[in-house]
């Protein structure tokens, strides 16, 4: 049997999106950090009115893309 997301209303698994305090924690870094990299453009965010979400898929991208494997390699 196919899931359709149309049906329940849902957003599929890739568009779950986080909330800063989520992505802090996340991240292991205060919010105060957060912030500075919102305001830097380190890391990317989806506006919503005042709010502010991060697609949590992008920002897994993100870091898969930054990280450092042994050697150096990225």
């Amino acid at each position: 049997m196919t899931h359709n997301t149309q049906d329940t209303g849902e957003l599929p698994t890739e568009a779950e999106f986080l909330t800063k305090p989520e992505v802090a924690a996340l991240l292991r870094v205060s919010p105060r950090t957060l912030d500075t990299w919102l305001q830097r453009g380190i890391i990317g965010h989806v506006r919503l009115g005042r709010s502010i979400r991060f697609s949590r898929a992008a920002l897994l991208r993100q870091l898969e893309r930054q990280t450092i494997h042994a050697g150096g390699a990225r």
